[in-house]
Order: C-alpha cells, then structure tokens, then sequence
C-alpha cells in the first residue's frame, strides 16, 4: 500500500479510506492446520516505534493534532503534503484550501491526480462528484488559477504542463 499511496501522492490512511477491506481468507480444516511438534512458530519482530518528543513535528493545521510516535509521525506528515479543497460553507461560490492530517480529512474525496503522477489536489465533501462526471466548475477554475493545465482529458500540474504535449 506504501508504494501506491507514494505514487497517488496520499498517505496510506486516505487509500484504506477508499479500498474495500478484505474478506476472510477461507480456512483449512483444523486436521490440515495442525503442525508437526519438531517445527518452532517464530514471529517476526514488530517495529518499534519511537515516542516523539514534545514540540516537534507538525501540528495539523485543521484541527490541532500533533503524532505521538515516530511512525505515525511520517503518516501525519504524508497527509499534511496533501491539497484538499472544499466548498466554503460561509460563502456561497467560494473554495476553501486546507491541509488535513489522516484524522480530519473529509470522508467523501475525489483525487485529481497530475497526468504525470506527479502531485495530487484532493476534492472533498460537495466537491468530490463521482467519477466519470466532469469535475466541478469551482474545482476547474482552481485548478487552472493554480497553473494546471488540461489535455486529452487529464490534468497536469505547473511542473509538467509542457512536458504532456
């Protein structure tokens, strides 16, 4: 999950957010599950991880949170690179650009992903029609304000505008 979350530019949090859990692997008759006495059951070691210490790290900017550990300290950050984008609720027409940690991000998301699967803009909430309707007009005049453009029906972020052509 690492490397898709890496390569959609989300943390890993949002894509479980988004994928169907699976289901129960069937199991073998409790015969077939019993081992032989002479094999040893050896667990890997789990990581460890490190308190963080106070004052350091990111606090989310939406809703205060700061990670308590090393591991969750790297999820936190990955989710605060992300763009979310949602409908002002205090004015009519207006779009709202915030960063969320994993705890706070809207439930409902749409990703608008650069052609060259480069950056990531997260539409969330009203914003996040499904797919394949068109994106919202708001989301649209965003995205070209902020300097992406669109080709063929995909969108590419500033840094790779000209190299989709």
């Amino acid at each position: 999950m690492s490397s898709i979350a890496k390569l959609l530019g989300v943390s890993r949090s949002t894509i479980y957010k988004y994928v169907p859990e699976l289901t129960k692997q069937p199991t073998l008759p409790q015969e077939a599950e019993q081992q032989p006495e002479a094999a040893a059951i050896i667990e890997a070691p789990q990581p460890v991880s490190r308190p963080v210490p106070a004052g350091r790290g990111p606090v989310c900017p939406t809703c205060d949170y700061r990670p308590t550990d090393s591991r969750e300290l790297e999820l936190h950050r990955d989710g605060l690179a992300t763009i979310w984008l949602t409908l002002d609720p205090d004015h009519a027409g207006r779009i709202l650009e915030r960063r969320h940690c994993e705890r706070c991000q809207p439930h409902r998301a749409r990703i608008v992903m650069c052609g060259l699967f480069d950056t990531t803009v997260m539409l969330g909430d009203d914003l996040a029609v499904p797919e394949p309707s068109p994106l919202p007009q708001l989301a649209v005049h965003w995205l070209t304000t902020n300097a992406w453009q669109q080709h063929r029906g995909d969108w590419y972020c500033d840094n790779h505008a000209e190299a989709r052509r």
